[in-house]
């Protein structure tokens, strides 16, 4: 590769991810009678990557779309994209970033929650992949040792808390059903990709901290006792439910 040629993509480069084209105009060779003129000829490869980019967001936040309606959704990802150049091979890891400009650009809980909900989906969903627990090995495990069982959390996992029940929401519209308005109440979504599929848990309090203090490697015996110490714990609740934790 010539260094000429090399300056030229990296013109190009620069036009198409940052927006900065007067470069690149100056470096276009005037052909003929110059009628596709070297502005519209770079922007059939700036708008073209801008539309791809803003394709692969749209596709990905579907309900998060219809929540704030198509106009000002397709301007947020206008505003994204313009923002926030890609920077991995990949296309299919561009939407995730899409989540934290919501947090950043509104205050409205709702669409905070339902932003993050459907990044993390994204996330997970293109995670490396890892074995899961085998359930035959845990039903082995004797009782004595289960307190001193760490247990490693599948990579592609993430322990979600939102200030709005975006789950539920988000549910109906995948469903086709018209999605209610969403309720402003805090909500903890546990995800997991398992056989190419991201399933969705809805946790209460005593089981979201259980996992959150298993996730940070600790025993399971301390991570009980440390759950069981919260405040306000119902502890009979805590243990009753606990075969059907560790199922799920």
């Amino acid at each position: 590769m010539t260094d000429a040629y090399a300056k030229q993509l990296e013109l190009l480069h620069q036009a198409m991810v940052r927006g900065v084209h007067e470069p690149m105009l100056a470096a276009i060779t005037p052909v003929r009678t110059d009628q596709f003129s070297p502005a519209a000829r770079l922007a059939v490869y700036a708008d073209g990557y801008s539309e791809r980019l803003m394709g692969a967001v749209a596709a990905d936040f579907s309900a998060l779309s219809y929540y704030v309606g198509s106009e000002t959704f397709s301007a947020m990802v206008r505003d994204y994209v313009r923002e926030t150049p890609s920077q991995k091979w990949d296309l299919n890891l561009y939407p995730i970033g899409f989540g934290a400009f919501v947090q950043r650009n509104t205050n409205d809980r709702a669409l905070r929650s339902l932003g993050a909900l459907e990044a993390a989906i994204v996330e997970v969903f293109w995670a490396p992949d890892s074995d899961p627990l085998d359930p035959a090995w845990l039903a082995s495990l004797p009782q004595e040792k289960l307190s001193e069982q760490v247990f490693t959390p599948r990579k592609a996992h993430r322990l979600l808390s939102l200030d709005a029940q975006a789950e539920a929401y988000l549910a109906s519209h995948r469903l086709g059903d018209a999605p209610q308005e969403m309720k402003a109440a805090p909500q903890t979504v546990g995800l997991v990709r398992h056989r190419n599929e991201v399933q969705r848990l809805v946790l209460d309090e005593a089981e979201s901290a259980l996992l959150a203090s298993l996730f940070q490697g600790l025993p399971f015996g301390q991570a009980l006792e440390d759950t069981a110490a919260l405040p306000q714990m119902d502890i009979h609740a805590l243990f009753t439910n606990l075969p059907a934790y560790m199922s799920r």
